[in-house]
């Protein structure tokens, strides 16, 4: 998405989205004023996080900050790996869903040398179950990556980030959203969404993303989004 179409996106916004994307954005580049920063967005699937990684980038460059956006979804690891728990265990989608040694060499690591060192934003295609070609990315001394994804508090990641945000919103909703994104079950005690929200009650158990946030952002109602 080019600088133009990102400012025009938020001639969308109404009255309370404007007010909130540009509280977070100013929370953001005030504790973050210079260099490379880094953002992690976390939460629960179907909370939102893609969404409002997009318009946390148009509230950015509203505020003049170049920024990037990568999802964990394109930092898996293969199925072999991913599966080799068991295809429905938590434990085994919790410790083996992501490539967190490809996130960390291709991504995070360049990203923050700065210079002309070339970064990826995307590494894996889980859908053809495969690698992707390597598309490098380079920017300016001053940037601010946005990291949206599961887990994103846990030890191996929890000391990178210059800021956390916890993405929440009700499971109707998830269910509901996840229905229409992914064809899936929307209720989300149902079986099928077993092995991914008992990972995830693992992983808030274990490291309490909530408290460790530095905004809680309720996104219950895509017209009206609250921080908490």
């Amino acid at each position: 998405m080019d600088d133009y179409s990102l400012l025009m996106r938020a001639a969308d916004w109404n009255t309370t989205q404007k007010s909130v994307y540009t509280e977070i954005a100013e929370r953001i580049l005030r504790g973050n004023s210079r260099g490379r920063r880094m953002i992690a967005l976390d939460g629960r699937p179907g909370v939102g996080k893609s969404l409002l990684a997009i318009e946390l980038r148009v509230a950015l460059a509203r505020a003049g900050a170049t920024s990037f956006v990568a999802s964990m979804s394109d930092f898996k690891n293969e199925r072999a790996v991913r599966e080799r728990q068991g295809r429905e265990s938590a434990t085994g989608y919790y410790d083996d869903t992501y490539n967190l040694s490809e996130l960390k060499r291709n991504l995070i690591e360049p990203f923050l040398l700065g210079g002309s060192t070339a970064f990826v934003l995307d590494a894996y295609d889980a859908h053809a179950e495969q690698f992707v070609e390597p598309d490098w990315t380079t920017t300016g001394p001053d940037a601010i990556l946005l990291v949206e994804g599961e887990f994103l508090a846990r030890p191996a990641l929890s000391r990178l980030w210059h800021g956390f945000i916890r993405v929440e919103a009700a499971d109707a909703v998830r269910g509901s959203r996840m229905a229409k994104r992914d064809g899936a079950h929307p209720i989300v005690t149902h079986p099928s969404h077993a092995q991914r929200e008992q990972a995830n009650a693992h992983y808030e158990s274990i490291c309490d993303p909530v408290s460790r946030a530095d905004i809680v952002f309720d996104n219950s109602d895509w017209e009206s989004p609250v921080i908490r």
